[in-house]
This record gives structure tokens, C-alpha cells and sequence, in this order.
């Protein structure tokens, strides 16, 4: 008897405030995990490389904030 062990991880990118004030107030910030939801796809990408061990690539040198959260 063979055992697979699959992991599944969801990854949100683009995340603007609106959806995630509602995420907020619907408890699937907890499901989902505050550390799993981005303003980008760079940032979520490089949580990728670095769940797997891979090395981060980090932003563009010509990235532009697109999620008011991000331009701090």
C-alpha cells in the first residue's frame, strides 16, 4: 500500500480593502490565513519559492503598488 501526502495551499493575490474587509467580517481571514493573502502576485509568488524552498525573486525594480496597502 502506497501513501501520497498532498498539501494544498491556496495563495490570494490582488487583494484589494473592500474584499478584504469582508473576508475579515466573514472569519475567512482565520481560514485562509492573513499570511496567505497578497497585493500582488510578486509577494505570493515569492511565499511560494519560500514554502518550497526556493529562492525569493522579490518585486520588479519597476513595480508599482496597485493595493493601497502596499504603498507603505
Amino acid at each position: 500500500m502506497h501513501f501520497h501526502l498532498q498539501l494544498l495551499l491556496e495563495l490570494l493575490s490582488g487583494v484589494h480593502t473592500q474584499p478584504l474587509f469582508a473576508f475579515t467580517h466573514a472569519g475567512l481571514l482565520d481560514l485562509y490565513g492573513e499570511e496567505n493573502i497578497f497585493g500582488n502576485l510578486d509577494d505570493a509568488l515569492d511565499h511560494a519559492r519560500e514554502i518550497l524552498g526556493l529562492p525569493k525573486l522579490g518585486r520588479p525594480i519597476d513595480f508599482v503598488p496597485t493595493v493601497k496597502r502596499e504603498e507603505n
